[in-house]
Parts: structure tokens; C-alpha cells; sequence
């Protein structure tokens, strides 16, 4: 395993599969949230689907400072080419009550919600990733922060009267640290992709030693911002 980013990066660009393990272990619960609120069918296939195509990009990944842009550019064209099916979470609380409101977004705000408030791109960037006008990012979230204050006063159920953008970075943040979590999904994944092979749900992961809560440790020490 790499000690740091660069080594993992510098791994991913040699071909070595320990590297694009170590990229799947920084920012799985990233992609797993823009997953199940762009396309939720498939998750764990899905995932292997844009690792699978990062690794075979690598030599295009230069620096850490690249790796959002890298791969949030190949993301999230593989998610917004999938049919539109947000997962559905029945949870009472906040962290899960503020997943519905956003996946009650149109798909353009959650995007622009996505990009900007849990990868922590720009709005240039955003643009980039997306092939579209920044005016169009920039007013994707205003929608998105309009729609989610209006969501949140008819819910009564956050501490908070204020919807802003530090209140959705904050719910963001909880909900990726809670996505650091899915363990076993995520060993699978790394599995996968290290072997070329396909995701299914029968795909059984390996057992290793002392692996709980391995990926939310790591996620917050390492974290991909």
C-alpha cells in the first residue's frame, strides 16, 4: 500500500494496481454519493466501471493536485450518461432526510451540488467536467440552494433555519464520512478493478484482518478535498 498521494498517483501513472487501490480507498465514498444520486442502479458495478476506465487513464493523472479533476472528469460522464434513478433512503435522520431533499433535486442542481459542495471543484471546473457554459453551474446551484431552503422550511426538521452553502457543506461532510462505511463494497471494488474483472453482487470480497471501519479512518485522515 502507498503511504501517501503522490506514491499512489505515481503508482497509477506506472500501471501498478497497488496505486489504483489506493485512489479507490481516498475517494470511494465520494464517488459512491454521486453515484447514488445520479444513477443509483448498480452501484458497486458502476464504481468498478469508472475504475476500471481511470486506471486505463492513469498515465493522464500528473500530480495529486490533478486527482479531483481527473477523476470527477471521468465520473462523472459515466454517470450522466445512465438513466436518471437517485437511490431511495427511508432513514428519519438529518443526514438522511437532507440525501432525499437532494435527490428531490432535478439532476442539473444535484450535479452542481455534487461538484461544487462534496469534490470541492470551482465553478470553472465544474464547467470543465461538464462541457457547459460556469453561468450554467452557478445557477444550477442557486436553484439547488433555493429548492433546498424551501425543502428544509416544510420539513421543520433541521436545527437550523439558515440553508446556505456552509449548511449543505456541512450535511455533505456527513454524508461522505457515513459512505466511508460501506467496507465490504469498497474492498470489492478495489478487487475488481485490480483483477479486470466485472461487478456483480455475487462478487465475494476477500477477508482481511482488521478491517473495520478501515475506509472511514482513512477517509478522514486522508481525505480527497
Amino acid at each position: 500500500m502507498c503511504v501517501t498521494i503522490a506514491e499512489a498517483v505515481a503508482c497509477v501513472r506506472a500501471g501498478q494496481p497497488d496505486g489504483i487501490s489506493d485512489i479507490i480507498s481516498y475517494t470511494a465514498p465520494n464517488i459512491w454519493l454521486a453515484v447514488s444520486l445520479l444513477c443509483s442502479e448498480q452501484i458497486g458495478g458502476t464504481m468498478t466501471e469508472i475504475y476500471h476506465r481511470a486506471f486505463a487513464c492513469g498515465s493522464a493523472l500528473h500530480s495529486p493536485s490533478d486527482l479531483r479533476m481527473w477523476l470527477c472528469g471521468i465520473a462523472y460522464p459515466i454517470l450522466l450518461s445512465k438513466p436518471d434513478v437517485p437511490l431511495l433512503r427511508n432513514g428519519r435522520t438529518d443526514s438522511e432526510l437532507f440525501f432525499r431533499m437532494l435527490a428531490a433535486l432535478p439532476r442539473e442542481e444535484r450535479t452542481a451540488v455534487l461538484l461544487l459542495c462534496a469534490e470541492g471543484c470551482t465553478a470553472a471546473q465544474s464547467a470543465q467536467i461538464l462541457n457547459i457554459p460556469e453561468i450554467e453551474v452557478k445557477r444550477a446551484m442557486r436553484r439547488a440552494r433555493v429548492a433546498l431552503a424551501d425543502q428544509a422550511k416544510r420539513e421543520r426538521a433541521f436545527a437550523s433555519d439558515t440553508v446556505n452553502t456552509a449548511w449543505i457543506l456541512d450535511h455533505m461532510k456527513d454524508l461522505r464520512e457515513q459512505q466511508a462505511q460501506q467496507t465490504e463494497l469498497f474492498e470489492t471494488v478495489i478487487r475488481c478493478v485490480r483483477s479486470g474483472e466485472a461487478f456483480s453482487e455475487q462478487t465475494e470480497s476477500p477477508a482481511k484482518a482488521d478491517t473495520r471501519n478501515y475506509f472511514q479512518k482513512l477517509f478522514r485522515t486522508r481525505r480527497f478535498r
